[in-house]
Parts: structure tokens; C-alpha cells; sequence
């Protein structure tokens, strides 16, 4: 009777361990899957591409999404209390950052000064003295299209004063990748003049409710005897919630 005693308190503690053991292995294993999208993402660069789109360029600017908790966000400090009580926000879903720049080289800008002669009075090498071409002080100059206004002028002093006037369109779209089938998060613009630099979009994870549940309940019972106030034990399964 010893015996058979002993051999069931190894097996009991032997049980115990195993459990432990595949507790530990489970939770690393999760533990290092939830973090691997973040390093992914961090690892990544931006992709540019351009799509046609009723007949139009579309410039995309796309990366992995990041799939961080509330918790790691605030940690990382991409994500502070601070800010959510001044934005008034309560509970955050997604939050998405994007650096651009304006990047465009814009060449030809008409003006309207008046260009005239001026009789160069230091002797320029081999070619001795020379007329040349003269603005005269002040004058401006202007450049539209569909995506900006430019204007500026030169005053009396030659200071140069400019005013840029520019639209912006930028949409941000997340989702799942057809391509790596991971989320994606992706910027689009129709200005050509936007190169978008960078982009760091989380997504924050939501509460999945479990489709069973085992819960304790107390209330009344219909039994052989009629309806009984009962204390029980349960298992159900979620239909729907609200």
C-alpha cells in the first residue's frame, strides 16, 4: 500500500510538472508571436508605388502594420495619457503617423519684371566689357496648377518674400495584405509633390468575447418538484451578445 501511494504522488507531481512545463512553452510561444508583427513592422521599410486610377496617377506609400496593446503602445511612448485627455479620446482603437515632406523641383515660374540693360563696367577676361541683362528692383512672380498657387517678390532691397498655397490629399488605408497576408497599412495621395517619408500606424487589439464559457450562476430551476432556487455549475456557448 506504501508503494502504490508513493507511485502516485510521482505520478501527481510528475502530472504537475508536465503541465507547468507546457504552460511555460505555450506562453513563450504566444508571448514571442504577439511581439514578431511589431518587429516585422520595425524591421520593414516603406514601399512607393504608383497606381492608375481614372486615369490619374495614385501615389501609395505602404508597410506592415504594427499590432501593439494599449499597454505596449503607452510603454513605448508612442501612445501617452496625456494626449488622449487633450484629443478626448477614451478608448483607442488605431492611431496612425505620417511624415511627408513637399518635394518637387518647380522650373520656368513666369514673372513680371522688367528686364533691361546695363553696361558691365569690370572687364570680364577675353571678352572685355560687356552689356548684360538686368531685372529692375521690385518685381514678383506667380506659378498655378491643379495642386498649388506660388507667388512671391522681390522687394526694392532684392529680399525674396514667398506664399505657397498647396492641397493636401492624403487617405490612409489599413487592412490585410493579398500579397504577405499580414496587415497593411497604406498611404495614398494624388498630389505628385507629396513624397510621404514614413509611416507608423498601430493597431490597438480588441477584446474577442470566448465562444464557451463555464460559469457559476444562482437563480430558479425548473425541477420534478416545480421551480427551485438552484446554485449550479454550467458550461453554454455565446450566440449573440449586447
Amino acid at each position: 500500500m506504501t508503494v502504490k501511494t508513493r507511485n502516485v504522488a510521482i505520478a501527481i507531481l510528475v502530472g504537475i510538472l508536465g503541465i507547468f512545463m507546457l504552460g511555460w512553452c505555450l506562453g513563450h510561444k504566444k508571448g514571442k508571436n504577439s511581439m514578431q508583427p511589431t518587429v516585422d513592422a520595425l524591421n520593414k521599410e516603406v514601399t512607393r508605388t504608383t497606381v492608375e486610377l481614372n486615369n490619374t496617377k495614385l501615389y501609395v506609400t505602404s508597410i506592415e502594420q504594427e499590432l501593439e496593446t494599449v499597454k505596449q503602445a503607452k510603454d513605448a511612448g508612442d501612445v501617452t495619457n496625456k494626449e488622449l485627455r487633450a484629443l478626448n479620446i477614451k478608448q483607442l482603437n488605431e492611431i496612425s503617423r505620417i511624415k511627408a515632406q513637399i518635394d518637387t523641383l518647380i522650373p520656368n515660374i513666369p514673372n513680371n519684371g522688367k528686364i533691361i540693360i546695363v553696361h558691365d563696367t569690370i572687364k570680364s577676361g577675353y571678352l572685355g566689357f560687356q552689356d548684360r541683362n538686368a531685372y529692375v528692383l521690385p518685381f514678383g512672380f506667380n506659378k498655378t496648377d491643379k495642386w498649388m498657387t506660388l507667388a512671391g517678390e522681390f522687394d526694392a532691397q532684392g529680399k525674396l518674400g514667398i506664399s505657397l498655397k498647396m492641397d493636401v490629399p492624403i487617405d490612409v488605408w489599413t487592412g490585410i495584405s493579398k500579397e504577405t497576408k499580414k496587415p497593411t497599412a497604406n498611404v495614398s495621395t494624388l498630389n505628385p509633390y507629396i513624397r510621404v517619408m514614413s509611416i507608423n500606424s498601430i493597431k490597438m487589439d480588441t477584446y474577442i468575447p470566448k465562444k464557451f464559457t463555464v460559469s457559476i450562476f444562482a437563480g430558479y430551476g425548473v425541477c420534478k418538484t416545480g421551480l427551485s432556487p438552484v446554485v449550479a455549475i454550467g458550461c453554454g456557448r455565446t450566440i449573440f451578445g449586447f
